[in-house]
């Protein structure tokens, strides 16, 4: 399959309609400043992420013919399966180091970032029950080294779950929507991400130790301002703008 995030879809009303987002004959269009948040998080070509550096970063190389993929993390981070062995498209998910985070409510706890790689036939569990929101337009954001395969200019869309921020503007997720831009207030399911291969997303969760990877665990909820400048979602960042999918 074709390896980016999103298929299109058609947001208005009830109805969704999908199809590719990285099609290799569509045009990249440069990124949109219809929101504070869209300008901030935008340069072209992106700036240089203040979080990583070359020698605190390594690479990532998947050979799963749907997830057909490359990506650079931060050093102390752990990705299963290991780089180079994932030939049989298993999802690949990306665990932070056990770090403070500033939740919704202006508090500290301590938590870590899972990001999810998952082919396009997965299930979303965290979407299933329909209840999902968006909490604030998606915005737009560059990828350094698009291959010929991605659209260079992507959207990523900010998910309240279902049970998670108490707040209007809190978010437990953010996920990678390729050129299908939701609105503030949506409801989004498993079903509205139609065709995307691969799925890749980023939840923030409430950790106690190193060994923990998300399961069973509390989602924390942040606020835009935490996202654009704590360390560890800068990270995130810079793990997304790395992406290569073939």
């Amino acid at each position: 399959m074709l390896g980016v995030v999103v298929g299109v879809l058609a947001v208005g009303g009830g109805g969704v309609a999908a199809y590719w987002f990285a099609g290799r004959h569509t045009h990249p269009s440069p990124p949109s400043h219809s929101s504070h948040a869209a300008v901030q998080q935008q340069s072209v070509p992106p700036a240089p992420p203040s979080a990583s550096t070359a020698s605190s970063t390594k690479q990532y190389v998947s050979n799963g013919h749907d997830l057909n993929l490359s990506f650079t993390y931060p050093s102390d981070w752990t990705v299963t399966p290991p780089t180079g062995s994932n030939t049989s498209d298993q999802p690949i998910t990306v665990t932070s180091s056990l770090q403070s985070i500033t939740n919704n409510a202006g508090g500290t706890v301590t938590g870590k970032v899972v990001v999810s790689i998952r082919p396009g036939s997965a299930q979303v569990s965290e979407l299933a029950s329909g209840t999902a929101v968006v909490t604030q337009d998606s915005v737009q954001f560059a990828y350094s080294k698009p291959t010929a395969s991605q659209h260079q200019y992507p959207y990523l869309t900010y998910i309240r779950l279902s049970g998670g921020a108490t707040a209007a503007n809190g978010f437990d997720e953010v996920i990678i929507t390729g050129i299908t831009k939701f609105m503030k207030g949506q409801n989004i399911s498993a079903e509205s991400l139609g065709q995307l291969d691969p799925i890749i997303s980023a939840t923030f969760y409430h950790c106690v130790s190193e060994s923990c990877n998300g399961t069973g665990a509390t989602t924390v909820s942040i606020t835009n301002d935490t996202w654009l400048n704590a360390a560890i979602f800068k990270q995130v960042q810079s793990l997304f703008q790395s992406l290569m999918l073939s």
